[in-house]
This record gives structure tokens, C-alpha cells and sequence, in this order.
């Protein structure tokens, strides 16, 4: 990121950045807008391809670039103060304690778990229901006696 000082007067300046990451500057703005000598103090884009962002800072009493120094110095070390938390965040859950999980413990087995490395029988196969293999049907004897039908075809008699 490189500045350039494009103007300066007695209470205003104007800094031009190339290669500046806008992250940056907007928490410098608003550094600079907390102060209360500052009375005016943008960022300004443009055009992405024409022009370079420009930040401009106006003052009441004090040096318009000593107040971009105390607001970037003040938002470094805040920054730093953040590092400084963030590592001591990352200590603490290192040290705590890991919980240990306690083994599941192995379900129960029931009597159709214990089953299903079993062949199955004939009988079993009938009693939880059809398969997916065609089975033949046969037909079974009734107890009841049907009336036996007279057949229609007529038989010759032979002479002699």
C-alpha cells in the first residue's frame, strides 16, 4: 500500500492510496471521526478503474496530519490488543480438560438379531410371509366330496 499526498493545508489534507485494502481504511475513518478535533474525515472511491480512493481529513485546532497518525497508532494498538486476546482465548481452551466419551455400550441382541446369520427353514420361510422366489402351488384334497359330473360323451357300443 503506498500514500500520496495529494494536498495539504493549514486545518485539511488529502491522502491518495494505491493497493489499499478497504478494510483498512473504513476503521480509520471512523478512528478519525471519534476524535473530537476532527470535523470531517471520507473515504472516497470513484471510479475502480479510473481512479484512486482518496481519504479526506479537515481539522479544528490541531495538525490534520497528526490526527491520521493518532487514529492509525490508536487503531494499531487495538489491534494488538485484539492479537493479544485472541491468543490468550487459544491457550485457555488448549488447556482444558478433554472430556473423554464414554463406550457405547453394545445393544442388546433379540432373538431376530441372533437369527440372521441362520439358514432358514422351509417353515420359517412360510411364516414371515412370501418370498421374492417363485413358489409352486399345489393343489390339496378337500375333505368334502363334490357330486361327480356325468360325462356328456357318448360311448359306442360294439356288436359282434
Amino acid at each position: 500500500m503506498e500514500l500520496n499526498l495529494i494536498s495539504k493545508e493549514k486545518k485539511s489534507v488529502v491522502i491518495e492510496f494505491t493497493d489499499v485494502k478497504e478494510t483498512l481504511v473504513h476503521p480509520l475513518v471512523d478512528r478519525l471521526l471519534s476524535d473530537k478535533d476532527v470535523l470531517f474525515a471520507a473515504y472516497k472511491t470513484g471510479h475502480p478503474q479510473l481512479d484512486r480512493p482518496k481519504l479526506t481529513v479537515k481539522t479544528q485546532r490541531v495538525n490534520p496530519e497528526t490526527a491520521v497518525k493518532k487514529a492509525a497508532d490508536g487503531l494499531a494498538d487495538e489491534i494488538k490488543a485484539l492479537k493479544k486476546e485472541f491468543e490468550k482465548a487459544v491457550v485457555k481452551s488448549v488447556k482444558v480438560k478433554k472430556v473423554t466419551a464414554k463406550k457405547p455400550k453394545k445393544p442388546k441382541t433379540t432373538k431376530a438379531k441372533k437369527e440372521v446369520g441362520k439358514k432358514k427353514t422351509k417353515k420359517e420361510k412360510v411364516k414371515k410371509g412370501p418370498s421374492k422366489k417363485k413358489t409352486k402351488t399345489t393343489k390339496t384334497k378337500s375333505t368334502k366330496k363334490s357330486p361327480k359330473k356325468k360325462s356328456t360323451k357318448k360311448t359306442k357300443k360294439k356288436s359282434k
